[in-house]
Order: C-alpha cells, then sequence, then structure tokens
C-alpha cells in the first residue's frame, strides 16, 4: 500500500518556480541591455550624423563664399579688361580658328590668365585653383577656428562660363594646394551668361541675308599681317560679277560657303546687346542721317534712318550703326570703324577703313520690288541683261581694320539666382 503523502510529492515546485523566474529576469536583462547597446548606437550615429552634418554645412557656406568672390573677381576683371590690372580674366587678343570669321565665336574675346589656364586658356588647368579662406568670425579664437576654405575652377564655353567651388573644414594647404587631403567638403556649382561685350567675327564684310552685287568689289589692308581671316561671309547667297579682289590671311581667297546662323540675331552676336541698349550707350552721338563733322564723344555713332548721297565720317576705332539702309553715291569712313547696316541698296562707291556688316541685303532694292518690268531677284547679277539695273552697282572698297571694342563695352556677368546648379 502506498503511503506516500500529497505534501511529499508537491515540494520540488517552488525550485522550478524558481528558475523559470530566473530564465525570465536573465532575459528581460539580455533584452535591456541589447536595448540600452541599441539606443547607445543610435545615440553615437545620431551624433556622429549631427557632427558630419554641421561639418558639411560649414564646407558649404565656405563654398558658396568661394563662388561668390570668384564671381566678384570676375566681374572686376570686366571693368578692367583693356588693362594688365585683372586677376581672372584677361582680353584675348589672339586669332582663332575658322569660327574666328563669325561674330560672338570669340567667348566674348576673354581668356584665363596663364596662372590659371596654360593648357587651354578656355578652361582652368587641373590642378589650378583660384583659392581663398573663409572666417566665420573676423578674429577666430585660438584652438577653435575651424579653418574653413575654398577654391575655385572655371570653364569658358562661348558665352557662357561655368563655374565649381568647393569648400572644406580644417584646411591646412595654401594657394593651389588649398583644401587637398582628407578634410570635409562640400561642392557648389554655377553656370553664368557672359552678356554685352563687342564680339566682332574676323571678316571684312559680313551679310546676314544675301549680296547681289554688279561692282568692282576689293578688300584689303595696310600690311599683310592685317589681313581678315575670311574677305566675306553670308547667310544664303552672295553674287558679285564685277571686277573682284579678296585678300586674307591665307592670300587671295574667295568668298566663304554660306553660314545660315548669321541669318539670325546678327546684331546681338555682334553687340551683345539690343539696338536699344546701344543706341542708349551712344549718348550725345545720335544723328539722323549722316553725322556732323567733327568729334565724337562716344566710340559709338548711331545713324537713324537711311544715310544717303556723299557722307564721310572720320573716327578712329568706332562702332557706326547705320539703324536704316546706306544708300550712297559717296560712303567713306576714314580712321578705323566697324560700320553696321540694316541693308544697302542703290549704286555708288563705299570705302571703309575698318570692316562692314549688313544686317540683311546688299542689292539695288529690296527683294520682289518691280524695277521696269521685272521683280528684283537676289540673282539678277548673274543676269546679263538684268544686272545693270536689278543689282547694286557701284565699287566697293575695305581696307580692313580689326576694331577693337572690348573697351566701349565691357562684358558682364548675368549671375541670376536660377544660376546655381545645385539649389
Amino acid at each position: 500500500m502506498n503511503t506516500m503523502s500529497t505534501a511529499s510529492i508537491a515540494h520540488p515546485l517552488p525550485r522550478q518556480r524558481g528558475a523559470a523566474a530566473l530564465f525570465v529576469t536573465l532575459m528581460l536583462v539580455a533584452i535591456a541591455t541589447i536595448a540600452t547597446l541599441y539606443a547607445n548606437r543610435s545615440a553615437y550615429l545620431f551624433q556622429r550624423s549631427s557632427v558630419n552634418q554641421y561639418q558639411y554645412n560649414l564646407a558649404l557656406g565656405a563654398a558658396e563664399a568661394g563662388m561668390n568672390a570668384f564671381i566678384a573677381q570676375v566681374e572686376a576683371d570686366f571693368q578692367n579688361i583693356n588693362t594688365t590690372s585683372t586677376t581672372i580674366i584677361e582680353k584675348d587678343t589672339g586669332a582663332g580658328g575658322a569660327t574666328s570669321c563669325l561674330p560672338g565665336s570669340g567667348a566674348s574675346n576673354v581668356k584665363f590668365r596663364n596662372a590659371y589656364a596654360t593648357a587651354n586658356n578656355q578652361r582652368f588647368d587641373g590642378t589650378k585653383y583660384f583659392t581663398g579662406t573663409y572666417d566665420l568670425v573676423s578674429s577666430p579664437a585660438s584652438g577653435v577656428n575651424p579653418a574653413l576654405a575654398y577654391r575655385v575652377q572655371g570653364r569658358l564655353d562661348g558665352g557662357v562660363m561655368s563655374i565649381i567651388s568647393e569648400g572644406c573644414m580644417g584646411n591646412t594647404g595654401s594657394g593651389h594646394n588649398t583644401c587637398s587631403g582628407e578634410v570635409p567638403r562640400a561642392k557648389v556649382r554655377r553656370q553664368v551668361k557672359i552678356s554685352g561685350g563687342i564680339s566682332l567675327g574676323d571678316t571684312a564684310v559680313t551679310i546676314g541675308n544675301y549680296g547681289d552685287t554688279w561692282q568692282s568689289i576689293h578688300v584689303t589692308a595696310t600690311t599683310a599681317a592685317k589681313y581678315p581671316t575670311c574677305a566675306v561671309m553670308y547667310a544664303n547667297s552672295f553674287e558679285d560679277y564685277g571686277s573682284t579682289s579678296y585678300q586674307c590671311k591665307a592670300g587671295t581667297c574667295d568668298p566663304e560657303d554660306p553660314e545660315p546662323s548669321l541669318a539670325s540675331n546678327l546684331f546681338t552676336k555682334i553687340f551683345g546687346k539690343s539696338k536699344s541698349e546701344i543706341k542708349t550707350a551712344a549718348g550725345a552721338n545720335v544723328y539722323t542721317g549722316c553725322p556732323p563733322t567733327g568729334t565724337y564723344t562716344s566710340k559709338i555713332i548711331w545713324l537713324e534712318g537711311d544715310v544717303t548721297g556723299t557722307c564721310t565720317i572720320n573716327a578712329t576705332n568706332s562702332f557706326i550703326v547705320i539703324n536704316g539702309a546706306l544708300k550712297p553715291v559717296n560712303f567713306n569712313v576714314v580712321g578705323s570703324g566697324f560700320v553696321y547696316a540694316n541693308n544697302v541698296y542703290g549704286e555708288g562707291t563705299i570705302d571703309i577703313m575698318g570692316s562692314i556688316a549688313v544686317e540683311s541685303t546688299w542689292d539695288v532694292a529690296p527683294e520682289g520690288q518691280v524695277i521696269g518690268s521685272n521683280a528684283n531677284t537676289r540673282f539678277d547679277a548673274a543676269n546679263g541683261s538684268l544686272a545693270p539695273t536689278h543689282a547694286y552697282k557701284g565699287s566697293t572698297k575695305v581696307t580692313y581694320e580689326k576694331v577693337d571694342g572690348s573697351g566701349i563695352l565691357p562684358p558682364e556677368l548675368n549671375s541670376a539666382s536660377k544660376s546655381w546648379a545645385d539649389f
């Protein structure tokens, strides 16, 4: 007979309950420890991220300061473009390749100085920078100076300047070694347009539409060294069946092949501004028809309306804009000057020391105008019976002299807020 009491078989339960409680406690401690470690790691990562963000923000501020300093220096250089007192940009007086015949093709006739660009004067060398330091306060306390600095590079693409500015914290370098090494850094980028600035092509005669002439036409220069790269450029067609002589740098040359781009915005490509802006820049030198003889107060001479009959302009290194048609009996520019006319019509003698650009047409009259019993066309010079009455008749001589307009209308940077690439 089994006489084991109920109490004798129940005594193991307290020990089992104690083991279970201990296990639960250990599990809770482990979970709490893991949670604490995770929280500490999150706090560490957050702190590290905050430090990185703080350092980046400081470097970004230095990069923006570098961008602003670079643009301010370029604008100052543009104002002094005719002197040697520039830092980043200087006037480009060298002749380009074939594209130098086109107006507006010379990146506003500026280049980067040799201190920054030796391999290609239109872009900074890879190891050259415009540099500086950026102080948050004028006199940082010893031991707390974040050593902020910047380095900037630029590139010219026609009428656009692309700029990259890199800022850094903890800089220990100087000159072109600024912001080198393992330091916190940030970059900003901008593309700004270069407006203004007179940019002539290296061409004696430029026509924005067509020329239909039955005349003697000669392009020459006072010395062979002054010959243009191109004698005649035009957008659509150029017919001339008179006595011709075209001299250019390559020797005797013919008019170039058609260049359709000349038909669009020829005035803006040359002057970098609108007609109204250039007329304003002429100041007191605004006249109706042929201007009076005498001394002009500006290098820009604006002639409103047609210029007819006999007209002689004696001006040196000047830009003569005829906002109408040139209808000469005898038109002369002595000294040196660039002549811009909306059209050239009629017949007569033209003798220019300098160069000429015609916005649209060089013909006896507008295309389509009926003369006698026949409408005027752009190809009448090739028709022996129509040429004497349906093509411009006379003589033209251009003694080429490239007029320098860099100091008359200095280039400008259009640094609008939307030019930032990263914001």
